[in-house]
């Protein structure tokens, strides 16, 4: 079954559910963020907590049906002066987390800190283990951003033409997407995604399409959400 189109929706419409969305999930507090919205692109403004919650808002705002992209202008609230953590703290706190995690090999990778942000650096097999390393890193307590420098680096030698038909079947596998909306271009395992979709849930969907296949080293998402 195809995925249902989103209802046409005027900004004032797409600007309340947005809110509604951000009321609703108990990972955010909506009072600190300013919603706008202009031709579908909602522009999320002000401060939260953490990185974790900043995420959360920012999908927020992509579940919603009619927004074409989301703009990022949320800052991370530092906390009164002596209770945030040391950058030593959380550089130990990141290490720890990194290391006990089973999925990714924390011995390939190298962490630092400066003021609160996160660098990663080394190497992943696997362009989702980059992704998990981040938001890892990003879940740790006095982190205000995470510079992700991690490079992907394959095991297998696996022809583009492979990658694509790989990602192409998974796409046709995936209940909310419709693979006919969406081109997929490889060239030396970096792939380019493209096409119009009707709802930001279907691009996030087809990005993970791509970031779990065999292969990727690196994806640009350049799928676009359908006019409201």
């Amino acid at each position: 079954m195809l995925p249902k189109s989103p209802a046409v929706r005027s900004d004032e419409q797409i600007k309340k559910f947005v809110v509604d969305q951000l009321t609703w999930d108990s990972r955010v507090d909506a009072s600190g963020i300013a919603v706008t919205v202009l031709d579908g692109e909602v522009t999320l403004a002000g401060t939260v907590p953490g990185y974790p919650t900043r995420a959360a808002a920012i999908a927020d705002a992509w579940a919603v049906g009619g927004v074409r992209q989301v703009k990022d202008q949320l800052r991370i609230a530092t906390s009164a002066l002596g209770e945030r953590p040391s950058d030593d703290e959380v550089h130990g706190a990141v290490e720890g987390a990194l290391k006990f995690d089973v999925e990714i090999d924390h011995a390939t990778m190298e962490v630092s800190v400066q003021s609160g942000v996160v660098t990663l650096r080394g190497s992943v097999d696997a362009l989702w283990k980059r992704d998990r390393a981040e938001q890892l890193a990003a879940a740790i307590q006095g982190v205000l951003d995470v510079r992700n420098e991690l490079t992907v680096v394959r095991t297998e030698d696996l022809v583009d033409q492979t990658i694509a038909a790989d990602i192409t079947r998974a796409l046709e596998r995936d209940a909310l997407t419709n693979a006919v909306d969406i081109t997929v271009e490889v060239a030396d395992g970096n792939v380019i995604l493209s096409g119009v979709v009707p709802a930001g849930a279907v691009r996030d969907r087809a990005y993970l399409a791509a970031a779990h296949t065999r292969g990727v080293l690196a994806v640009r998402n350049e799928i676009t959400v359908a006019a409201p």
